[in-house]
């Protein structure tokens, strides 16, 4: 077969060639064995293969499970990070507020004390002027009385 075309011999009396015959017989059942094998062979290859398709799917619905699940353990974890960022941010306002109105409260009284000091100084020189003026009157009443 395959393209050949056998043509069988003729015997003198009564048809063809019996040994052509056998050989063409055999020859076909070679063939039909063979495609016989190759078809049972590509019957099992499919079913090895549909095997090893459908445990590939089993192992990608796994790996979509698993990436699903870092995913989620991912998004909680970054939820709570930014949760603890976020209060430590408003801590560090309430520690900032406060330290500030500290200062601002110690600034406002060094300003006020800053402020009367011009004063205090004038009324300070005034007082060493007195005492200076009452030590040299007393300098005085003293060389007097030698």
């Amino acid at each position: 077969m395959e393209g050949e075309q056998n043509i069988f011999r003729k015997k003198i009396i009564g048809g063809f060639n019996r040994q052509d015959v056998v050989e063409y017989i055999t020859k076909l059942a070679k063939e039909r064995n063979d495609l016989q094998n190759a078809k049972n062979k590509a019957a099992s290859d499919a079913r090895a293969l549909e095997a090893e398709v459908a445990a590939l799917r089993t192992e990608l619905g796994s790996v979509r499970k698993a990436v699903y699940d870092y995913k989620v353990e991912s998004l909680a974890n970054a939820g709570k990070a930014l949760s603890e960022l976020e209060d430590g941010i408003k801590q560090l306002k309430a520690e900032v507020e406060a330290a500030s109105a500290g200062v601002s409260a110690e600034l406002e009284a060094a300003a006020v004390t800053v402020a009367g000091m011009p004063k205090i100084l004038i009324w300070a020189g005034a007082k060493i002027a007195e005492l200076k003026s009452a030590l040299d009157a007393e300098k005085d009443a003293a060389h007097k009385i030698d």
